[in-house]
C-alpha cells in the first residue's frame, strides 16, 4: 500500500494538518517527519510493535533510536541529573542540529513517559540519545502525540538519508505508514552527536 503523504502548507493550521500524523503515531504507525537536517522515521516508543517495525525497517536489531523531543525542557523528563556542561549546551544549541548523549539510571525522570518496557527500548547501556530539532512541524507533532517517540533518519540501510519528501518516497514508499512533506530540509546533513560522561564530553559524530 502507498505511503500517505501530507503536504504541510506553512500558512495553514498545523494542529489541523498535523492531525492525521498524530493519530498515526499513538496508534503505532510509522511516521516520516521533517528536520532542519535530514528527514526522519519515528513511533512511539510506548508501542513494542511500532519500535520492531522500525527496527526492521531500519536493519537495526539492537542498536538505540534518539528520542526527539519538542522543547529543550523536554529533556529533564527523561534526565535527572543533567550535567552543567551540557545544560549549557542545551541553551545553545537547542532547538538545533545536536544530538545529545547522556546517562541515565534506572528509569526516567518522569514515571509517566513510561515503565521499565519503554525504558529498555529507549535506553542503552545506560544512556539515552535526546534531540531537539529545529523544526515548527516536528516541534508541534511531537508536542501534540505527548510521548516519547524514537526516531532514525529516513532512509534505507547503507542508502542517503533523506532531504526531500521525494527523497523519502524514492527509498521508502510502502514501507512508512504517512509521510509529512514540508519541503527540503535546511541543512541536508545528519546532526552532530555529543556525549556526555559527567562534566567530560565527546564530538561522537561532526555533523
Amino acid at each position: 500500500m502507498p505511503t500517505r503523504v501530507i503536504e504541510v502548507d506553512a500558512g495553514g493550521s498545523l494542529p489541523r494538518q498535523l492531525a492525521p500524523a498524530v493519530r498515526a503515531l499513538r496508534a503505532g504507525k510509522i511516521v516520516a517527519f521533517p528536520t532542519e537536517t535530514v528527514y526522519g522515521v519515528g513511533v512511539v516508543a510506548t508501542d513494542a510493535r511500532a519500535v520492531a517495525r522500525l527496527r526492521e525497517l531500519k536493519s537495526r536489531p539492537e542498536g538505540p533510536f534518539t528520542v526527539h523531543i519538542p522543547s529543550p525542557q523536554w529533556a529533564f523528563r527523561y534526565v535527572r541529573e543533567v550535567p552543567v556542561r551540557a545544560r549549557t549546551l542545551m541553551q545553545k544549541a537547542w532547538p538545533g542540529p545536536v544530538t545529545i548523549l547522556l546517562g541515565v539510571r534506572g528509569g526516567f525522570a518522569d514515571a509517566s513517559l513510561g515503565g521499565k518496557a519503554v525504558f529498555r527500548r529507549v535506553c542503552r547501556g545506560g544512556v539515552v540519545g535526546l534531540r531537539c530539532p529545529d523544526d515548527a512541524t516536528t516541534q508541534e507533532l511531537l508536542r501534540r502525540v505527548g510521548r516519547p517517540v524514537v526516531a532514525s533518519s529516513a532512509n534505507l540501510a547503507g542508502k542517503s538519508p533523506g532531504r526531500s519528501a521525494r527523497d523519502v518516497l524514492a527509498q521508502l514508499d510502502g514501507r512508512i505508514d504517512l509521510l509529512l512533506d514540508a519541503g527540503p530540509t535546511r541543512y541536508g546533513r545528519a546532526s552532530t552527536i555529543v556525549s556526555f560522561q559527567g562534566e567530560d564530553y565527546e564530538v561522537v559524530r561532526a555533523g
